[in-house]
């Protein structure tokens, strides 16, 4: 980026965008609605390449697969509660469905679309890929085409994972900070694995369950004044990310703090405060392990020091509320 002039404009979408992404090889770039439509674009000139209609419900997330055999394959989530991997350069070849697995394998499809699924992600060399929705479960999925030969049939998660006692809203493997060290032999050997989906459930041996501390108490005034009334903060997470080298675990709470805890055995390392209003921005630096960014809807920027538990800079652009934003690579 040399100008910061806009290459192009992207329209086609009737409804509000709810997630962008840009395919490993930056040739492509994806953008998602609550018009139930995903759009797909050319980069840098923003020719229109595709139009992915499907989803009876608004599209969650998406993203593209990091494989290097699989660079076009893009991941969709959506409200009608299923999950889709699309060919982004093409239109008119079906999509493959994956839907929680039914109760009940003989009841209806009803059951398929009972819960949202608000958010999805590969993991680093995108062999699977997990998914939150609205029913508190996280659901992992193997990433592969499957060997039947009916490809119209639903494909069901390979694992489920439980303890949240609310909406799952976001999701992220570890490693996918460097997912672009994976190299290609790695990841053919992979693909040939047969029993990587038989596997894969005993992989999952250990919890955590990464408890945010309670806020910090506001100042009394001094003894016969007036007393504040303490309302409750909420102590949900807006945003989760790991660490460069994947030793810590980072979240935006709702009541703006940052979080960082151990990765290695859940243990809360460091409140951040700074922030003053809620926090959808959480970055780390792409070579650095120690350095992090985030960005809320108070007009800061805070890069901080993850180790020291320290601010480094803080930027500020009081008048805007800052809703995303990324380190360059």
């Amino acid at each position: 980026m040399e100008t910061a002039y806009c290459l192009a404009s992207c329209r086609g979408h009737e409804g509000d965008i709810t997630d962008l992404a840009v395919s490993s090889n930056n040739a492509l770039v994806a953008s998602s609605s609550n018009d139930c439509i995903i759009r797909v674009w050319r980069l840098p000139d923003g020719l229109p390449i595709s139009v992915l209609r499907g989803h009876t419900g608004a599209v969650t997330a998406i993203a593209f697969s990091p494989r290097p055999t699989a660079v076009y394959q893009l991941l969709s989530s959506s409200d009608d509660g299923t999950c889709r991997i699309w060919d982004a350069r093409n239109s008119q070849f079906s999509p493959r469905i994956y839907v929680p697995r039914p109760a009940d394998s003989a009841a209806g499809d009803d059951l398929f679309h009972n819960h949202q699924i608000f958010c999805c992600a590969f993991n680093a060399n995108g062999t699977v890929f997990v998914t939150g929705s609205s029913d508190t479960l996280a659901r992992v999925y193997n990433a592969f085409k499957p060997n039947k030969d009916d490809g119209d049939q639903p494909n069901y998660e390979i694992d489920v994972l439980a303890g949240h006692e609310n909406d799952v809203n976001y999701v992220q493997f570890s490693g996918c900070a460097v997912a672009s060290r994976f190299s290609q032999a790695e990841t053919l050997k992979e693909d040939n694995a047969s029993k990587f989906k038989n596997s894969w459930a005993g992989r999952w041996s250990r919890a955590y369950h990464l408890k945010v501390p309670p806020p910090p108490i506001p100042p009394q005034p001094p003894r016969g004044g007036p007393r504040q009334r303490i309302v409750p903060t909420p102590r949900g997470v807006n945003m989760i990310i790991w660490s460069l080298d994947n030793r810590f675990v980072l979240a935006a709470i709702m009541d703006c703090r940052i979080c960082v805890w151990n990765a290695s055995d859940g243990s809360l390392v460091h409140s951040l405060t700074g922030h003053t209003d809620s926090t959808y921005v959480l970055d780390v630096h792409p070579f650095n392990p120690r350095i992090a960014m985030s960005a809320g809807y108070d007009g800061k920027t805070i890069v901080w020091d993850i180790w020291e538990g320290k601010p480094i800079r803080i930027y500020e652009m009081s008048r805007f509320k800052l809703v995303d934003g990324k380190f360059s690579p």
